[in-house]
């Protein structure tokens, strides 16, 4: 053996004998006795917090969090201006071959912002762009005579006179009409630019063919000091049937803007959702820039603060997703969700049988869990129960049986030690339904209808997996989707949190990278198609492995969050990965690690409790 291949095994053992040690550490006594207490304390902290924001005492409680949260956001958001690398760069107009009209339409505008809005254009550091100021009423002389004097001064700014009254899509069609740029951006006449957005737009549509772009964006107050960030995830057709989660700043492809009718004033409060959404069910590319290159202005008559200062703004995203729907042909119903303008599809399609595939070797486990299955499972399709009985004595194996005829299931034996993908695999082999569903038995459904909300998706012919929302018993969250990077190669974002106010995505249904098998269906075929997991990764990795050759395969894995269940993680074994499956995990997908996963954000640390990278 060559000395660096003896080398490479020798550390492999002494990681393996290091495993093996803190292993026996972690399940001590004195090291479980800690770490319920750290989790209860963590709990008692976040329950409390929660309790107050929902109490009389709220708006106190709220304000305190926020500044709390606006001064490390401020110190981040400066830091990150001073790292822009696109930042102070003087560009020529022969280097910007992409141009931008930015669409301002204004009614009755608060001077100052109007005036700050407008030099956020002005001073962008891309040469190439077009300023189209549409009215729409009620402007002071001043502010009229001041913009005349900028479009004398500078052939790039241009004036929409006002036209018959009308709404806000009237207004910016109104700016459509005048831009020449080959795309259309939209800034709110009370909002402001980053000086560098449109040439960090540019840059990555010289590297990608996009027709619809959006950035990341903040929230400032009047006076422009920086509240808090809204970091978005890369393209996620699912989480945009959930909201417009793009917001801020958005840009479209102005030809195919024009070719789909520009803005509809039957949709205005949610206009902009409008034209996406009509964009994308016509082909368009989407690309993100995890950039923070817009401020959103928070004030009364503003939805940044509150979204009663635009009631009709929901009403209208809940027609313009139906509209998509129907668009689409896609047969579903659309219901408001718990949060304002978010919103939940339920998609019907023609039954299909669905198979619950539970392995288990402890009967307490798997009785709780199959009399939870039976009595909270609101299903029209047939369901087929399949227990893969892991045998370890005579006794337990009568029992185990028992149950399972109990419940009506059908029995797959399994003997050796406990290889998750492999019995997986011989339940699945067993399995007549066309759609798996691989359950751990430490779960339980929260709710009625989480079956149906699980499988939804994947009446989507392009969706491959959909996974759970997955509670602890104290309602915190343990599964809400995958994120490559963290911990031992992957993580659970948002793990013992209730939300997130940095990452508010969790709480919403949205393509991921990979979901738990504790709670994870396909369809039988793309199972078969794939192998099934594999078994290399025997305990770990391979639910994530599955995944992402689902999506190398061109299938999209979908995160739902309307299916609840509780997940008592850790009864049927301890947790923790070994050496062995993390480098061979490595090997497979370490080109995917090397980055930031394509939904998640490069701003977060790559860690479970979602916390702002670079702020202590």
């Amino acid at each position: 053996m060559p000395a660096s291949e003896h080398d490479q095994s020798a550390l492999l053992r002494e990681i393996v004998n290091l495993e093996r040690r803190l292993s026996t550490l972690e399940r001590s006594i004195v090291f479980r006795a800690l770490r319920k207490a750290g989790i209860a304390a963590n709990f008692l902290k976040r329950s409390a917090g929660k309790a107050l924001l929902a109490s009389p005492l709220h708006r106190i409680v709220r304000g305190a969090f926020q500044a709390r949260q606006q001064k490390p956001y401020a110190r981040w958001l400066e830091a990150h201006r001073q790292s822009d690398p696109l930042r102070g760069r003087s560009i020529l107009s022969a280097e910007a071959p992409v141009s931008f009209s930015i669409i301002v339409p204004t009614r009755s505008p608060h001077p100052e912002w109007f005036r700050l809005a407008v030099e956020s254009v002005t001073s962008q550091t891309w040469p190439n762009w077009q300023l189209c100021v549409s009215l729409d009423g009620g402007i002071p002389s001043a502010i009229r005579n001041w913009l005349n004097d900028l479009a004398k001064a500078d052939g790039r700014i241009a004036v929409a006179e006002a036209g018959p009254p009308g709404g806000i899509s009237s207004a910016l069609n109104r700016g459509v009409a005048i831009a020449r740029g080959d795309f259309l951006a939209f800034l709110d006449h009370d909002d402001l630019l980053e000086s560098t957005a449109l040439a960090h737009m540019a840059e990555v549509l010289s590297r990608q063919a996009a027709d619809l772009i959006y950035t990341d964006e903040d929230l400032i107050d009047g006076a422009g000091a920086p509240l808090r960030p809204n970091f978005k995830p890369g393209w996620s057709p699912e989480l945009l049937r959930s909201c417009m989660y793009m917001g801020h700043l958005i840009a479209a492809r102005r030809d195919l803007a024009l070719a789909a009718g520009s803005f509809d004033p039957a949709f205005d409060g949610s206009q902009d959702f409008d034209l996406a959404l009509r964009l994308i069910d016509q082909g368009a590319n989407v690309a993100h820039v995890p950039r923070v290159l817009y401020h959103w202005r928070a004030h009364e008559d503003s939805t940044a603060q509150s979204a009663a200062a635009k009631p009709y703004a929901a009403p209208a995203g809940k027609r313009t997703l139906e509209a998509s729907l129907r668009r689409r042909g896609v047969p579903a119903e659309v219901e408001n969700a718990d949060r304002p303008n978010t919103f939940r599809v339920r998609i019907h399609s023609e039954p299909r049988a669905v198979s619950l595939i539970i392995p288990s070797r402890t009967p307490a486990y798997l009785k709780k869990c199959l009399r939870g299955l039976r009595g909270k499972t609101t299903q029209t399709d047939p369901v087929e129960l399949v227990v893969v009985h892991h045998k370890s004595d005579t006794a337990t194996d009568a029992e185990m049986l028992r149950i399972s005829e109990e419940h009506r299931a059908r029995v797959v034996s399994f003997t050796g030690p406990f290889d998750f993908a492999r019995m997986m695999n011989e339940g699945a082999g067993a399995a007549t339904g066309e759609l798996l569903v691989f359950l751990n038995d430490d779960v339980e459904p929260k709710t009625a209808d989480w079956l149906a909300n699980l499988i939804s998706p994947l009446a989507q012919p392009d969706v491959g997996v959909t996974g759970a929302r997955l509670l602890y018993p104290n309602g915190t969250i343990q599964h809400a989707g995958i994120v490559l990077g963290m911990g031992d190669a992957t993580g659970h974002a948002g793990r013992f949190l209730f939300d997130s106010a940095w990452w508010p995505w969790i709480n919403n249904t949205r393509d991921v990278s990979a979901v738990t098998g504790a709670c994870l269906a396909t369809p039988k075929g793309l199972f078969e198609t794939l192998n099934g997991f594999d078994l290399r990764f025997r305990n770990n990795y391979n639910d994530v492995d599955y995944c992402l050759r689902a999506r190398e395969a061109g299938f999209r894995v979908v995160f739902s969050n309307d299916a609840v269940l509780i997940h008592h993680e850790g009864l049927t074994r301890g947790g923790g990965t070994t050496a062995a499956e993390r480098l061979e995990f490595f090997r497979r997908w370490g080109h995917l690690l090397d980055r930031c996963d394509p939904f998640f954000s490069p701003h977060l640390k790559q860690d479970e409790d979602l916390s702002l990278e670079g702020v202590p």
